[in-house]
């Protein structure tokens, strides 16, 4: 069983509980789920990082159908918000950058040591082994190939030196230096890569702010829980079930707060960079979503 796999079918028994009314057995579900997300630590590449931010976005959506459904305990729901202040992507993703980096470096190093590839190897006199043999990689002492890596390198380092500031300094940096790196000339794929590295950036961004608002959509829920009502504004969470209220990774301004009816919804203007109101519709195609964030209607 993949790990996407068991993320799914702990969000299935999470929500399962909920029917049960086993509030206690929703919300270690959904803790199962967000200490599972520390497997991809080990694996630091960017495919790795995709897969736990999915994992994330996973957590929030059924959490989102718990708290509406059930009712978690306040040590399960204060566990939980720790864990989702761990998991944040930001926390990984200069990690994430720096080993893929040293990857390609090390990869390149050692695939221009050989241009002709493997040779088939002999077993007997008159007979081959059914090895494949590898291409030609004649084409890694290439100018044109050595530009595209030394230019991959030298934006990748720079992307990692972006990210020694928060959200959304690091956000506003990489765009400007994937703007930059796709108009470079006479390199092959810049284009192609600069968007990509873009849209990771973006994703990174989204999901930091999907795991910015679940925190503080845990916290209304305990403020409602003690208090019968929701919360005015989110500065009546401050100290008791926040220590400070998130910043929108997309602005540096405070996350938004929409109270409707029994519900609420947590939300940051999201990769628009517009105040929609809290809709959290996800947009097909390649537009940017509406807002991003954690609504429970309750």
């Amino acid at each position: 069983m993949d790990c996407r796999a068991a993320q799914r079918l702990l969000a299935i028994r999470s929500l399962l509980s909920c029917v049960e009314e086993d509030g206690y057995a929703a919300g270690k579900a959904i803790v199962c789920l967000l200490k599972m997300l520390r497997v991809s630590r080990t694996e630091q590449v960017l495919i790795a990082d995709l897969v736990r931010m999915s994992g994330l976005r996973l957590a929030s959506r059924t959490l989102e159908h718990v708290l509406e459904w059930g009712e978690v305990s306040e040590p399960l729901l204060k566990e939980i918000q720790t864990l989702y202040a761990q998991e944040m992507p930001a926390i990984q993703l200069r990690n994430t950058l720096v080993a893929e980096r040293v990857f390609s470096l090390v990869l390149y190093q050692n695939i221009i040591g050989s241009t002709r590839g493997y040779e088939p190897v002999p077993v007997n006199q008159g007979q081959e082994a059914n090895f494949p043999v590898l291409p030609d990689v004649g084409f890694c002492q290439r100018p044109w190939f050595r530009a595209m890596v030394v230019s991959y390198l030298r934006n990748v380092a720079r992307l990692i030196a972006a990210l020694e500031k928060p959200f959304p300094q690091a956000l506003t940096r990489a765009e400007q230096i994937c703007e930059k790196w796709a108009k470079e000339k006479f390199v092959p794929l810049s284009s192609i890569l600069a968007q990509a590295m873009e849209r990771f950036f973006e994703h990174a961004a989204t999901c930091e702010a999907e795991a910015r608002s679940a925190i503080v959509g845990i916290a209304v829920k305990r403020y409602l829980t003690a208090q019968g009502t929701l919360p005015a504004s989110l500065a009546e969470l401050v100290p008791t079930y926040l220590s400070e209220v998130p910043l929108d990774p997309f602005t540096g301004d405070s996350l938004l707060y929409r109270r409707e009816g029994r519900g609420f919804v947590i939300y940051s203007v999201g990769q628009n960079r517009m105040d929609d109101g809290g809709d959290l519709t996800l947009t097909p195609g390649p537009e940017p979503s509406a807002d991003a964030g954690f609504a429970v209607d309750r």
